[in-house]
């Protein structure tokens, strides 16, 4: 009996998390969160109703398509109201520039603008306007879940 070997490779790439991910049409698993999260830094407004469900903890755990990432189903912000009426924290893209929209109903807590770079990830910075919260800017990252 003769016995031939046969010589293959595998290869296996990694995903990077970084802006050259398709974070517009294609993520994979890469998800995004705000870097440093600390629960309490993002209250409620008094206009939100109280709500009982699971307190927000800074990600963005799913994709929407589009250039959407929003928050888990069930999600309160603070004891308040479902972040908009389907539990919704934004993320897209208009006018060529990432936003993130923190709100309840109709009430917005914060909206934030990425002012420079091309992905999601970076630095945010307070869009003002009628909020109840004014963090001056919040660092987005990357993550897996």
């Amino acid at each position: 009996m003769i016995t031939c070997q046969k010589t293959f490779s595998l290869k296996v790439s990694a995903v990077t998390c970084d802006n050259n991910a398709d974070w517009m049409n294609n993520p994979g698993p890469c998800r995004l969160r705000i870097k440093n999260f600390v629960q309490g830094s993002f209250p409620g407004c008094p206009a939100c109703a109280n709500a009982a469900g699971n307190e927000w903890d800074g990600t963005f755990p799913v994709f929407g398509g589009n250039g959407h990432y929003y928050i888990a189903p069930g999600t309160v912000l603070g004891g308040k109201a479902p972040l908009f009426s389907s539990c919704d924290v934004n993320f897209f893209i208009g006018n060529n520039r990432w936003f993130i929209e923190l709100a309840c109903g109709s009430q917005y807590i914060w909206v934030g603008e990425k002012l420079a770079g091309v992905g999601p990830l970076g630095t945010y910075v307070d869009s003002g306007g009628t909020t109840c919260q004014h963090t001056p800017s919040v660092e987005i990252e990357a993550y897996q879940p």
